[in-house]
């Protein structure tokens, strides 16, 4: 049974201290009363250059006034830094609930776009999606993982793989809508409770 939990384990060295981060921005969650109205910036093939320390992803909660400030634009590559911070969230470790200490990263200064990087392609991100819409194989998927990765050999190294791989994967990928998706998208309407006058 694989064990394996998502808690960026790689962090635990860093925690309350800023590292400096790439990552390629793909996707921006937008607010809604679980996030508790704050936007989530889903930074994909992050890399910590100095401490060689490479994430699939990362969400990083930022209010309105820094994501409005930040100026960003998805599908690219940035350089940024933010502070390590850890929390701890209920996991199932073989069917037994556990407390379990994670790391996520606050607080993100943007600082610049980057043209290219020292991160090699496929990276982590890349090889989990490929990886997991190869695994649900359907006859519209005309490519090997092989020639999928020679096709993103060929690609800038700045955004555009990552972009490439979302597309694709969104294009050729049955998706199942389930129960948790339905509340997120009810969640993510902003409305307001009318007042009963009495």
């Amino acid at each position: 049974m694989n064990t394996k939990m998502d808690t960026r384990e790689e962090l635990r060295p860093y925690r309350n201290r800023k590292l400096g981060l790439e990552g390629v921005l793909i996707d921006v969650i937008q607010p809604n009363v679980q996030n508790k109205q704050t936007y989530g910036l889903v930074f994909g093939s992050v890399y910590a250059p100095n401490e060689r320390i490479e994430l699939d992803h990362v969400v990083i909660k930022v209010n309105k006034y820094a994501y409005e400030a930040s100026n960003v634009k998805l599908f690219k590559r940035y350089r940024f830094t933010a502070f390590v911070e850890s929390y701890w969230k209920v996991k199932k470790i073989e069917g037994i609930e556990a407390l379990t200490e994670c790391y996520m990263l606050i607080r993100p200064h943007v600082i610049e776009v980057m043209e290219n990087s020292n991160l090699q392609q496929p990276t982590q991100f890349v090889k989990s999606r490929v990886e997991s819409f190869m695994k649900y194989k359907t006859s519209c998927i005309h490519h090997t993982e092989a020639e999928l990765f020679e096709m993103i050999s060929h690609l800038k190294n700045n955004g555009d793989v990552e972009e490439f791989i979302g597309t694709y994967a969104r294009r050729y990928q049955h998706k199942k809508v389930t129960q948790h998706d339905i509340i997120n998208t009810i969640y993510r309407v902003n409305y307001k409770r009318h007042r009963s006058v009495c």
